[in-house]
């Protein structure tokens, strides 16, 4: 399956100028140039190289992608070792990620590349933890370096990929079923209902899982707003939790698709892995994610079996505004003991090997220099999106959400099962009020 994989995204990379600014809506469309892409695959770096004699050792490299553990990991490390043998790359996948990194952080054990997540951490942490890329020639070809900056305004993480929110689906089911891609909010529910009545999952949340439900209060939300800088002018309202504000909106889609009947017939039992299968095999028609989902939804699917289209948020027809910015990123650690062969190993994933890295990975590109060609990418841009760039949380909302200990995604399993929105949310603005110290 790795083979099947790595050979269906070696075709040359995604396009894009996805345009970076400061959460404005802006209607940049993904180019697609050749010349770049053979730009892209030959290094497209004025950086002197490391010289593989002169580096050595061993170092870890740390990630969230458990599903990747025994595959494409494991597949970069072994092209790694082509150029620098004497380095041993040991690779640590973590589930619960984002809460071991925040304790290895807090004893300075941080693993020497790791797994940057935007939104997770605050510039402080960053600068503290990490080595600035400023003065690495390749990190200016990158969009939305921004987002990994530091307090001191530095850059310490770069993206490996880009990618916009939208909906997933299986080109088969909606061919068999005479489904047209919806333009409307209405047209998406006929479409999972038609889906669920031929015996399969209309969308599938993958709600157990928990993580899956933050395209509805991280991106959506953004997206009904207009604006993606939104989440941050919640630190700004001591109740900003309304069922007609737009986080009230995205968290009101959830329920309007679990009352119609076009999800899991049990959305808090269907885990990540089992829907995951559900839909290579066929069994679902739709589910809200980035482009990055795509190679994982392949085998027995092909590339051509699968789309990828705007969400449609409302009945209007008019081109949608998307959640448009950087994937995850990769990062070095201050604390590395063997910088030599940390910088090596983050050189060849984020500059020698970029482009062969992020096409595995199915994302769309977040470098000025590569282009992409994948049939996905080519019909999301068809709809003509509105894209609006999201802006990285700022400290003022960072530091209310945590002293008021916001759970989003458990906020979302509990309108799930409740589908009380409006008590939900009063229990929130209650621990928000108290947060900001009101």
């Amino acid at each position: 399956m790795l083979k099947k994989i790595t050979s269906l995204f070696l075709i040359a990379a995604i396009a894009g100028t996805i345009s970076v600014g400061c959460g404005k809506d802006n209607n940049a469309s993904i180019s697609t140039t050749q010349e770049a892409a053979v730009t892209a695959a030959a290094g497209g770096s004025s950086d002197e190289k490391t010289n593989p004699e002169d580096a050595a050792g061993e170092i870890t490299f740390s990630s969230n992608r458990t599903d990747l553990q025994n595959t494409l990991l494991p597949q970069f490390v072994a092209d790694f070792n082509k150029e620098f043998p004497n380095i041993k790359v040991n690779i640590e996948t973590i589930k619960d990620y984002q809460a071991a990194i925040k304790v290895k952080m807090s004893s300075n054990d941080l693993p020497d590349v790791w797994t940057v997540h935007n939104g997770y951490y605050t510039k402080d942490q960053l600068t503290k933890y990490n080595i600035p890329l400023d003065d690495y020639e390749f990190a200016k070809d990158f969009l939305y370096s921004e987002v990994f900056s530091g307090s001191d305004r530095k850059i310490y993480a770069l993206p490996q990929g880009a990618s916009a929110t939208g909906v997933v689906y299986n080109k088969k089911i909606f061919s068999e079923l005479g489904i047209t891609v919806p333009q409307t909010l209405d047209e998406m529910i006929s479409a999972g209902k038609k889906i669920t009545a031929s015996g399969r999952t209309g969308l599938a949340t993958a709600a157990k899982a928990g993580w899956p439900l933050q395209y509805y209060w991280l991106d959506i939300a953004n997206t009904i707003a207009g604006d993606g800088n939104y989440r941050n002018t919640l630190a700004e309202n001591e109740a900003p939790f309304t069922v007609d504000s737009p986080m009230g909106k995205a968290f009101g889609l959830l329920k309007a698709f679990k009352e119609a009947g076009i999800l899991e017939k049990d959305p808090l039992s269907s885990d990540w892995e089992p829907i995951k299968k559900d839909f290579r095999d066929g069994k679902v028609g739709m589910f809200i994610l980035g482009p990055w989902f795509i190679p994982q939804a392949l085998d027995p699917l092909t590339i051509d079996d699968v789309g990828f289209f705007p969400l449609p948020y409302d009945n209007e027809k008019t081109p949608k505004k998307v959640s448009a910015g950087p994937d995850v990123a990769l990062g070095m650690a201050q604390n590395t003991k063997n910088k030599a062969a940390t910088e090596a190993f983050f050189k060849f994933m984020m500059d020698t090997n970029y482009a062969s890295v992020g096409k595995s990975l199915g994302l769309l590109t977040a470098r000025k220099s590569v282009a992409v060609d994948i049939p996905f990418a080519k019909e999301f841009e068809s709809y003509s999106p509105r894209k609006l760039d999201v802006v990285s949380d700022t400290k003022a909302y960072t530091d209310i959400m945590n002293k008021a200990q916001v759970d989003y995604n458990k906020l979302a399993q509990e309108v799930l099962v409740s589908g009380d929105i409006q008590k939900a949310f009063d229990q929130l603005n209650t621990k928000w009020k108290k947060a900001m110290g009101k």
